[in-house]
Order: C-alpha cells, then sequence, then structure tokens
C-alpha cells in the first residue's frame, strides 16, 4: 500500500486503496473522491483541483468534520500522509520499518 515518499521524504498512501482495504467503497469524479463505509455509514469526501502533483491546502471532509491537508495526486489517485490518515481513522504503525495500516 506504500507509493514512495513525499519531497521531505514522508510516506505516502494511496487514498482509495487504504480505504478499500477499510471497507469503504468510492467514487472518482473531477478530482473529487467520495468513501462510504456500509457497515457504519462513515463518509469521506475529498476535493482536489484534479491537477497531478501536490495540491496545497486540498479540502476533505469526514464524518461532517471540514478539514485541510495536503494531497498528492498522481494519475487520477490521491496519496495521503499519515497524519491525514489518522484523520480518516486508520492508524499506522512501523513494523520492524514495515508500515502497517489498521483501524
Amino acid at each position: 500500500l506504500v507509493l514512495g515518499r513525499d519531497e521531505a521524504g514522508e510516506i505516502l498512501y494511496p487514498l482509495c486503496g487504504v480505504m478499500s482495504w477499510l471497507g469503504y467503497q468510492y467514487a472518482y469524479e473531477g478530482g473529487s473522491w467520495q468513501l462510504l463505509r456500509p457497515e457504519d455509514g462513515a463518509e469521506i469526501a475529498l476535493m482536489t483541483d484534479g491537477q497531478d502533483g501536490l495540491c496545497m491546502g486540498a479540502m476533505g471532509a469526514y464524518n461532517g468534520v471540514i478539514f485541510l491537508a495536503d494531497v498528492y495526486v498522481y494519475g487520477e489517485e490521491a496519496y495521503v500522509t499519515e497524519d491525514m490518515l489518522g484523520m480518516m481513522g486508520a492508524d499506522v504503525l512501523l513494523v520492524e520499518g514495515v508500515p502497517v495500516i489498521g483501524e
């Protein structure tokens, strides 16, 4: 699930890949990802400018809470940092130096 690293060396994670693993269904249209977890109705919306590269101050909403975060967009996929995954309810742990994602 690890994409690589941003300019500062921080590991990036593919938003839809991680959230699918956590049980979210998603749809993409024009730079906006809408994610829904059917089992409990948890929703995430992530809006970017639709351009590749770093989208500064991309706006997201999780269960009605709006936040701003840097999002990296490559080839119609959003990649996010560990901090942003934490806002969405996913924890990232290092197990022998390997990132492991869980709830």
